[in-house]
């Protein structure tokens, strides 16, 4: 492409419309209500289908990344609100008999089966979890059931987080803990402190069908010191708690 091109594909990309972030504009229009008209909410996501087919269409691969990002952190944080709302979800659904594009997006960032929002109790102890995590400054690690710690497979975020990669790193704890939560049995270990000192607070979460229950500490010590030949093995950098966070009852 020659320079000419170029600047002026630039100069296209840095004329797209810009907006707020999906749900600071949701919350900012007075939105985030269980009591709202569902006119406006489709009229909203129909203002965000738009913005999004133009920004994945003619925007910069940051523009595109970013977008995705927000639709799926729109979508939980939606799900939070509305996720039981059959009257909403069903008029969605009738607007958009190809799934709405902002929901479709955010489906595949997720790696989730389906468009349709989760459910609010689910929703709301992802957040729960991931809101947690995000606002510690701290060295923090996050490992799952699907994740094998034995070869060192695990999640690490530092305690300070360049404000560009925030939104990504946000979208990357919340689908961790959204594909735990979606198991039948599941479980969540996160380890924060600091590395220089090599002292860390460890807590655990166990996931099913949705419902979040943390885990003892003492549970927590005597899992994570038993080795293979049944005998014990203390961790002296480890201070095992229940995490301080309450989530969603269990049904019944």
């Amino acid at each position: 492409m020659s320079k000419k091109k170029q600047n002026r594909s630039k100069k296209r990309q840095n004329d797209l419309p810009q907006m707020p972030p999906m749900w600071e504009d949701f919350k900012a229009r007075g939105l985030a209500a269980t009591d709202k008209d569902p006119k406006e909410i489709i009229r909203f996501i129909a203002e965000r289908n738009a913005h999004t087919i133009l920004l994945l269409g003619a925007g910069t691969e940051r523009q595109q990344n970013n977008i995705a990002d927000e639709a799926a952190i729109f979508f939980v944080r939606f799900s939070a609100l509305f996720g039981n709302n059959r009257r909403l979800i069903r008029q969605i659904e009738e607007n958009w008999p190809q799934k709405p594009l902002i929901f479709r997006v955010a489906a595949e960032v997720l790696e989730l089966k389906s468009w349709r929002p989760i459910s609010e109790k689910l929703a709301k102890n992802v957040l729960t979890m991931s809101d947690y995590i995000l606002q510690m400054r701290e060295d923090r690690y996050l490992s799952t059931s699907q994740m094998t710690m034995s070869s060192g497979d695990q999640l690490f975020f530092p305690r300070t987080i360049p404000h560009g990669d925030l939104r990504s790193v946000e979208v990357c704890i919340i689908g961790a803990i959204l594909d735990e939560g979606l198991e039948k049995q599941g479980s969540i270990v996160f380890r924060h402190g600091d590395d220089s000192k090599e002292e860390y607070i460890i807590e655990g979460v166990l996931c099913r069908n949705g419902d979040f229950f943390g885990l003892p500490a003492d549970s927590m010590k005597a899992v994570s010191e038993m080795m293979p030949d049944g005998t014990t093995k203390a961790d002296p950098t480890a201070t095992y708690r229940m995490p301080p966070v309450i989530f969603q009852p269990p049904k019944g």
